[in-house]
């Protein structure tokens, strides 16, 4: 009995995890395909972008590495040219590439600003022929209708929303060189990289259902109720209504009802902001531990005289 329930257990837990992994990334690809429709030319010219940044910041990975190690046999070497050669080499590669990085980010961001400009100009007609098909105000007179679509309206006013795109490129740009660190580092020690990646995912994870959660609930669960209080403070703050209300002294009324109102709407928000964070500081206590247990793991093999970049890896 208690071996059937603990396999029915992790299969809910599995099919609830796997549930999470689907929604989000049909989610994702959502806003990739309205990313697509609102702009081809300058979403496909900003991934280029994005990829061949996070190329160089790989390449330069190489570079440097290849160059520290270099730079003790042309020292030791004395006369030997060549071992000088080499290292100023892998420095004028460096320095190249650290030329490129700054220059790919700079196109990236002037591309990224046309592909947020388009976006968001298409979302915002999207909204707009919700409010307006079909036509008639039927449907804007159902609470639960009108009450998301105003949530939804001031969700596209957030500065997240305004100001995601922008940073999702940045975010994918980092994503795609960790991809190549942990190609890179696979021949040293097989499995940090791997463990350090998984960390992130986990990480990326967590924080992910955090946003999700504030996200979702506020567009779920406080339409109405931040409806009823936008209601409220149009009347304070609207032009025909306002001089009546402080004619008759209903203002302070007024004022402590919206108030009511608003803090009611918003506090399962953001009591569950706040039980979500724990988890999320809790990841990130384990992310400093394996990052840093990576790091005192390489400066290890550093002072025992151990390869990163050459050699049979010693596991």
């Amino acid at each position: 009995m208690v071996a059937d329930e603990a396999s029915s257990t992790g299969k809910a837990l599995l099919a609830r995890a796997l549930h999470r992994l689907t929604q989000g990334t049909r989610r994702y690809l959502q806003h990739a395909r309205v990313l697509w429709r609102a702009t081809r030319l300058w979403s496909g010219l900003t991934l280029v972008l994005t990829v061949l940044d996070a190329t160089v910041r790989t390449v330069l990975m190489i570079a440097v590495g290849q160059f520290v190690g270099a730079v003790p046999a042309a020292v030791s070497g004395g006369a030997d040219l060549q071992a000088t050669d080499q290292a100023w080499r892998w420095l004028a590669a460096a320095a190249v590439l650290l030329i490129m990085g700054p220059a790919l980010q700079l196109l990236r961001s002037m591309t990224s600003e046309r592909c947020s400009a388009a976006y968001l100009r298409y979302v915002f007609d999207l909204v707009a022929e919700v409010g307006v098909q079909p036509r008639s105000i039927a449907h804007l007179d159902t609470p639960a209708f009108s009450g998301r679509l105003r949530a939804v309206v001031d969700g596209t006013r957030d500065w997240s929303f305004v100001m995601g795109l922008d940073s999702t490129w940045s975010v994918l740009a980092s994503r795609f060189a960790g991809i190549g660190a942990v190609v890179v580092l696979l021949p040293w020690r097989w499995w940090v990289p791997l463990v350090v990646a998984a960390m992130f995912l986990i990480l990326s994870n967590v924080f992910m259902r955090w946003i999700s959660l504030a996200f979702d609930q506020l567009l779920q669960t406080t339409g109405n109720e931040r409806r009823r209080a936008g209601y409220l403070r149009s009347l304070m703050t609207g032009s025909e209504p306002a001089k009546e209300i402080r004619l008759f002294g209903l203002a302070d009324w007024l004022g402590d009802l919206y108030r009511a109102t608003w803090l009611h709407a918003m506090a399962g928000l953001w009591q569950a902001r706040r039980s979500g964070l724990g988890p999320v500081l809790v990841t990130c206590l384990g992310a400093a531990v394996v990052i840093g247990g990576a790091l005192a793991l390489v400066g290890v093999d550093v002072f025992a005289g151990v390869p990163l970049w050459r050699g049979t890896p010693r596991c």
